[in-house]
């Protein structure tokens, strides 16, 4: 995943420049909107990839990096679950 400029990382999985622009500013109001508590964004296709996550949500999954995430998620919404409920 590649890190965005946005003031709060966010890892986008395809880059391309005009694509990260138009959602990092769409990111700052929903970040502003629900007072920060992480964004994960993705798309309907077969298995619900995800396509990026902020640093915000990282955290509040219980993720410690990007990297440990697109271990245990394979990069799916169905596998997003906190690292510190996989035992559950």
């Amino acid at each position: 995943m590649i890190k965005g400029f946005y003031q709060e990382s966010i890892f986008c999985r395809e880059w391309n420049k005009e694509f990260m622009a138009q959602i990092e500013h769409k990111i700052q109001l929903l970040l502003a909107q629900n007072n920060g508590v992480g964004v994960v964004g993705g798309s309907y296709a077969p298995g619900l990839p995800i396509t990026l996550v902020s640093e915000l949500a990282l955290n509040a999954l219980g993720y410690a990096n990007v990297e440990q995430f697109q271990r245990r998620t394979a990069m799916l919404f169905t596998n997003c679950l906190s690292a510190k409920d996989r035992a559950l």
